[in-house]
């Protein structure tokens, strides 16, 4: 036999095999489409769940009355400033060293490492 008509052979088989399989209605039955059984934790009622809520919201308001909580949101200002302070008192920072801060950009011009003083240490930098 030639080699094309084995090939088709071989083919014509393994489809007409996938097709009884996949139209087969025993098949169907045979494959467990039923859900596994609910764990106990997903079985709640509303009621349990609404306590569940309630005990978390307590454990935060405990939380945040021992300080370890977020507190409160801090203004866009506030941040701008914290970050301004935290740039502008970097102990790496060296004479030409360009900042961003909440006045706008700012070149360094005190000396590496010692006590900053932001009106005599920092100028506008020059575009």
């Amino acid at each position: 036999m030639a080699p094309q008509l084995i090939f088709l052979l071989i083919l014509h088989s393994l489809l007409a095999g996938a097709a009884m399989t996949f139209s087969s209605p025993s098949h169907a039955q045979d494959i467990n489409v039923s859900e596994p059984p609910p764990d106990e934790q997903t079985l709640i009622t509303r009621e349990e769940w609404l306590a569940r809520v309630e005990a978390a919201r307590e454990r935060l308001r405990l939380r945040r009355a021992q300080g370890l909580g977020p507190g409160p949101a801090k203004s866009d200002r506030d941040v701008e400033q914290e970050n301004s302070e935290r740039v502008m008192s970097d102990d790496l920072l060296k004479p030409g060293d360009i900042v961003s801060t909440n006045q706008g950009l700012l070149k360094f011009r005190g000396q590496s490492g010692e006590h900053r003083n932001p009106e005599q240490d920092f100028v506008p930098a020059q575009r």
